[in-house]
């Protein structure tokens, strides 16, 4: 796996880039959550604009949290096949600077 980088606003200090999956059982956990009712749900095409917009190279995508908990004991080896799925509950964008 590639290592984490931390995300940078253009003035140079750390941001939080909020990303999220489009699995409707994701979108309703977030609906139904007071702590995200502010929350900005990012589409993995958007959040691929922003980082390229900042000179970012995209190294990487991979969607994961198919299965629910009770399935993912006995087959979670399943969710490393099905990363570049865009079905997971949630995503992650690996990126580099140029």
């Amino acid at each position: 796996m590639l290592p984490l980088i931390e995300p940078v606003a253009p003035s140079g200090k750390p941001e939080n880039v909020p990303t999220t999956g489009s699995a409707p059982s994701f979108l309703m956990i977030v609906k139904r959550s007071p702590v995200d009712v502010h929350a900005q749900l990012l589409g993995v095409s958007e959040t691929r604009q922003l980082l390229e917009d900042q000179e970012f190279e995209i190294v990487g995508i991979e969607h994961f949290l198919f299965l629910p908990e009770f399935l993912f004991r006995n087959v979670g080896y399943l969710e490393c096949w099905l990363r570049r799925v865009p079905l997971g509950g949630q995503y992650a964008v690996f990126a580099r600077a140029r």
